[in-house]
């Protein structure tokens, strides 16, 4: 036994040793070696100094896009970091799908800010809130968008995280991805559950009506953020003025609307909703107190309060 296992591998050693797989393996070890030249250096987080952002956040390295993440100590949240500069605001002047809430198109300054990788879930959502539930809300899935929500309610949830929602501004360059990327109805299909899709399952399988589908699973944006647009659609931190863009004060760094309005502001679509409306400009209201079936969240840590 022991001689035969001596013979096998005095043949392995032959073979691994033979000028062919030397030079194979040398050639794998060039390109092995030139792909970590090619890739970026990982450096520390300039956050990670702060014992505040510490004791909130734990660093997850960076994902496939280049960006890091970071997982929200408390509930488990992961977020992605934005880094913030310039974009513009709103639609193109010579869209032909663009409403009027959505002009002047502007360029906007904001400071570096984390958002949510994905929808706030269900399973997320119950380890803060875990007040009886509606029968109907133990059915579903924890990897489903908590919805159903009112932009009240969803602040009892904030409230205890140091967390709060996105300005629209935020919002929408998160939407948009690092090249600003535009409305394309059938490259939103790879990354948005809408009306056209959404009655099917993750498979292509069909299903009976439109639903909510679980997060992440549609392709992700430029900054590694899934279902920015359609599946549902995500309350954000300002008061909705259908006008708001034409104002001064819209046009500030890190810019969100203070009014009377009772309404707030409405971004992504839904599942329920065509191409049209899960554009990154488009923008809807709903009052503060109201909350519906294909409505959700996702928040955002300023990184400027550090």
């Amino acid at each position: 036994m022991l001689w035969a296992q001596q013979s096998r591998l005095k043949n392995m050693k032959s073979i691994l040793t033979t000028p062919r797989i030397l030079m194979t393996l040398s050639i794998v070890a060039l390109a092995l070696s030139t792909l970590d030249a090619l890739l970026p250096e990982s450096s520390p987080s300039p956050w990670a100094q702060s014992a505040k952002f510490n004791e909130l956040f734990k660093e997850m390295g960076t994902n496939g896009a280049g960006f890091r993440e970071y997982k929200h100590r408390q509930t488990g949240i992961e977020f992605v970091e934005i880094p913030g500069g310039t974009y513009t605001r709103g639609s193109r002047l010579d869209s032909p799908f663009a409403e009027e809430n959505e002009f002047p198109p502007q360029s906007i300054s904001l400071s570096p800010f984390l958002i949510a990788k994905y929808e706030v879930t269900h399973g997320e959502w119950k380890k803060l809130m875990p007040e009886g539930e509606l029968e109907r809300y133990r059915k579903i899935p924890n990897n489903v968008p908590r919805t159903d929500v009112s932009w009240l309610k969803i602040y009892e949830f904030l409230d205890q995280t140091q967390l709060q929602l996105p300005s629209e501004s935020q919002w929408e360059l998160a939407s948009l991805g690092p090249q600003g990327e535009r409305f394309s109805s059938e490259g939103l299909q790879d990354q948005a559950w809408t009306k056209r899709n959404s009655h099917v399952d993750s498979m292509g399988l069909i299903e009976t009506k439109p639903h909510l589908h679980a997060v992440g699973k549609k392709m992700p944006n430029g900054y590694g953020l899934f279902d920015m647009l359609g599946n549902a659609w995500e309350w954000c931190e300002d008061n909705y003025e259908p006008s708001f863009y034409h104002l001064e004060e819209s046009t500030k760094k890190n810019p969100v609307c203070r009014s009377t309005s009772p309404s707030r502001v409405l971004r992504g679509g839904s599942y329920l909703h065509d191409e049209v409306e899960c554009r990154p400009s488009f923008r809807r209201g709903l009052h503060a107190d109201k909350k519906a079936k294909n409505v959700g969240f996702r928040p955002v840590f300023n990184l400027s309060s550090i």
